[in-house]
Formats: structure tokens, C-alpha cells, sequence
């Protein structure tokens, strides 16, 4: 019974975090003035369509803002819209900029057995938590049977990320009887990892394509 109460609470909290909007919903606002509300910001927001969270980032030592914050609406289409039609407006005397927040959503896992293959990662990522999109795991150029001992995640939305990695943070957690490495993927890191990897299978390939393959992007990742 206590097992399947936990099962429930778990798919509770997954169904809860595929509810939310997909990376790419955010909008980072700076240029707000101190005395701006949060709710202020959101009815300002509101204009452009359906906001989901507002955050004003405020100094850990005092309650001041740091006149930016981080608006979330209920698509990504809303967002792009608030970009276009926010920035260089105007609240408050104030003239905001308005662009994408760049929200984490793509986790690197490292140290992962060489022997294990796209659908065994798949298998685990997607018992562990909610809104894995994609499964980027890179061949040894030496080997093909075999992996470089690490993995790209991407997922959903930066919540689902967070959660997968918290989980698989915890000391239990094993791959076989490896112990990952999980952190945030470091978007340069992931596109030279999978340029490489371009390079080499082109490289080794019977005949090289005079055509350049695009590359994933991985955007940028620095706040979150």
C-alpha cells in the first residue's frame, strides 16, 4: 500500500511539472524601478497574454530589488511576443529591457558505463523524472560499440531538469555500479562535444559530405 501511495505521489508530481510551461516560456525584465510589485510587473505582463509566475530578484540581505526579474507565461509563443512588443516600453518612469532569460533545461551526466547504449539511458532518465525530449550520448570514435562516458538531457522545462537532477544527485543513485556526475550542461561544452563528434564521423565516413551538417543548438544557460 505504501509503495503504491508513493507511485501516486510521484506520478502527481510529474503530471504537476509537465503542466508547466515548455523552456523558452521566460522572459528576463530589467530596467524595473525599486518600488515596482510583483504584482505590478504581472498586470504590466498581461497585456501581451497568460502570465504564470513572476520573480523579482531581490538582495539576500535586504528586501530591495535588483530591478530585473524573470516573467514566465503560458507559452513560448507569448514570450517571443512579450520581447517583441515589452522591450524599450516603459513602467514607472522606468524603460525596460526585455529578452529571453535563458533558463536552464539540459542536464550532463558523466560517468556512465561505456557499454550502455541510446535506450538503456533512455530506460533510466525517463523512470527518474518527467519531460525528457532528448538523449544526446556521444560514440567513442575508437569503438563504436561503446560510449565517451557521458550524456546530454535535455527536457521539457527547467523544473523537470531540477527535478531528474536532485534525484539523481542523491549518493543511492547508480548506474550499474557506477556513480554519475549530474550537473548543468555548459552549452559550449555540449556543442564542441557534439561537433566533435560531427567531425569524427565525417572524418571516418567513406565518403565525406561536402555539405555541413547543422548542429544542435543548445542555447545559452546562465541563469536560471
Amino acid at each position: 500500500m505504501k509503495n503504491s501511495e508513493g507511485e501516486d505521489d510521484a506520478e502527481k508530481k510529474h503530471a504537476e511539472l509537465l503542466a508547466l510551461p515548455p523552456h523558452g516560456s521566460e522572459v528576463y525584465l530589467g530596467g524595473i524601478s525599486q518600488d515596482t510589485s510583483e504584482d505590478e510587473l504581472r498586470h504590466f505582463c498581461e497585456s501581451i497574454g497568460e502570465v504564470t509566475e513572476v520573480r523579482i530578484m531581490k538582495g539576500k540581505d535586504s528586501n530591495e530589488n535588483k530591478g530585473y526579474a524573470f516573467v514566465t507565461f503560458r507559452t513560448k509563443e507569448l514570450a517571443s511576443k512579450a520581447i517583441k512588443e515589452l522591450n524599450n516600453t516603459e513602467l514607472k518612469g522606468k524603460r525596460l529591457k526585455c529578452s529571453t532569460s535563458q533558463a536552464k533545461h539540459k542536464l550532463f551526466i558523466g560517468n556512465i558505463p561505456k557499454n550502455w547504449g541510446e535506450e538503456d539511458i533512455k530506460k533510466v532518465v525517463n523512470k527518474v523524472g518527467p519531460g525528457v525530449i532528448s538523449v544526446e550520448l556521444l560514440k567513442d570514435p575508437q569503438n563504436s560499440s561503446r560510449n565517451r562516458g557521458f550524456v546530454f538531457i535535455e527536457y521539457h522545462n527547467h523544473a523537470c531538469a531540477e527535478y531528474s537532477r536532485q534525484k539523481m544527485s542523491d549518493s543511492k543513485f547508480k548506474l550499474d555500479d557506477n556513480a554519475p556526475t549530474v550537473s548543468w550542461a555548459d552549452p559550449k561544452n555540449a556543442e564542441s562535444a557534439s561537433n566533435s563528434q560531427s567531425l569524427i564521423s565525417a572524418l571516418t565516413a567513406p565518403t565525406v559530405s561536402s555539405e555541413i551538417m547543422p548542429q544542435p543548438d543548445y542555447g545559452h544557460c546562465t541563469a536560471g
